[in-house]
């Protein structure tokens, strides 16, 4: 599918390639969101622009694409690097433009673009006679294309070494779980014992249990100190994996508020990390949900998942500072309570580390559909 037939169906990322081709020599970015049944450009240049002229060369360009996914263009103005909107102008597809501006009067002291010279120049790419393509891509920006697929598909490569090694952790803390509620529970309570033998008359499935558990208590050390190296593993593949992410987003957007290093550095120093990695993630998503729609669901998936993250990241730390103290400190300490601040220790390390994995998977997915979609759009071109 072409650049153009691409944006008909109401593709942001066509949208803004189309409306950046056309701005571009006159030194103005511009950034496509939605919001709803509502089409958002935001434009910014150097110098202060001309409402009445951006406004009307913009509409004019897209209502030749018949956004029937739109009802409602809104366009803002505003200076490169500064964070205010300097004006605003909403329009109604289905109205006429004229409604929107009743006076043409231009204010010359504001005014870096004439209208003449905008409306000589349609945002929608004259086609030629021939049907295979509309705009002409130079090998420099398919290589670059190339470049940036090559880097998706590594993104992709460490994230599935990241899963598979935690699922790996998941896999031994949750069989470490298991055996702690049965040596608790099964082996130390004669009822539950009892309860067990009487119950399984052939005796298949108590004796199965012994030896399976047996087996583990044998290499219990061993396991857990293959555990303690697993995780160091995979922190260090994560900062790596959180590093390719953004570098890849960079390639694809230039308006993505957090850079590689940003990212690493929100991930990596303690105690900042806790604002740091919700600050990273978060952003992730609120960009993500602006772009095609596949891309998008990705994007509110990791929005769902990120507060319950972070409230098992919070339990798990306020749990294991009252284990340490409370089984440090106390001098007559309850066994059983040691037990149960242990226990949920441990279940609140594994619904965390899930929880981690399917922000990774989201993520990585999310940015790899992203970047597919880029290098179709240009490669049928």
């Amino acid at each position: 599918m072409n650049l153009v037939n691409l944006a008909k169906t109401g593709d942001i990322t066509a949208i803004s390639e189309l409306i950046n081709q056309a701005l571009n020599h006159h030194n103005i970015r511009a950034k496509v969101t939605v919001d709803r049944d509502k089409l958002i450009v935001i434009v910014e240049s150097q110098k202060e622009l001309n409402q009445v002229a951006i406004v009307k060369y913009i509409y004019r360009g897209l209502n030749k694409l018949n956004l029937a996914t739109y009802s409602t263009l809104v366009i803002s103005g505003k200076i490169a690097g500064q964070n205010p909107i300097q004006w605003q102008q909403e329009v109604n597809f289905t109205s006429q433009l004229k409604s929107a501006f009743p006076s043409d009067a231009v204010t010359s002291n504001i005014t870096n673009i004439k209208t003449q010279e905008i409306s000589k120049k349609p945002i929608v790419p004259i086609k030629s006679n021939s049907n295979s393509a509309i705009i002409h891509v130079s090998k420099k920006p398919l290589a670059e294309i190339e470049a940036l697929w090559q880097s998706a598909k590594y993104l992709q490569i460490i994230s599935y070494i990241i899963i598979i090694l935690s699922w790996l952790v998941i896999t031994i803390q949750t069989l470490f779980t298991v055996t702690i509620i049965y040596d608790r529970l099964i082996v130390k309570s004669r009822l539950f014992y009892t309860i067990i033998n009487i119950t399984d008359t052939t005796g298949i499935l108590s004796s199965w249990l012994d030896q399976i558990f047996y087996i583990f208590y044998q290499f219990w050390d061993t396991l857990k100190i293959g555990q303690s190296y697993l995780e160091k593993l995979i922190y260090l593949i994560l900062i790596i994996w959180v590093y390719c992410l953004h570098k890849t987003i960079i390639k694809t957007s230039t308006n993505y508020p957090i850079s590689p290093n940003k990212a690493v550095l929100s991930f990596s120093i303690p105690l900042y990390n806790l604002w740091g990695v919700w600050n990273v993630l978060s952003s992730l998503s609120s960009y993500l949900k602006r772009q095609h729609r596949e891309v998008a669901r990705k994007g509110r998936k990791i929005e769902k998942y990120l507060p319950w993250l972070y409230i098992s990241i919070l339990s798990y730390i306020l749990t294991y500072i009252i284990y340490i103290i409370y089984s440090s400190y106390i001098i007559e300490n309850n066994p059983g309570v040691n037990f149960t601040l242990y226990l949920l220790v441990d279940i609140l390390f594994i619904c965390r580390s899930f929880l981690y994995l399917q922000i990774i998977k989201f993520s990585y997915q999310a940015v790899f559909s992203q970047v597919n979609l880029f290098r179709q759009k240009f490669t049928k071109l």
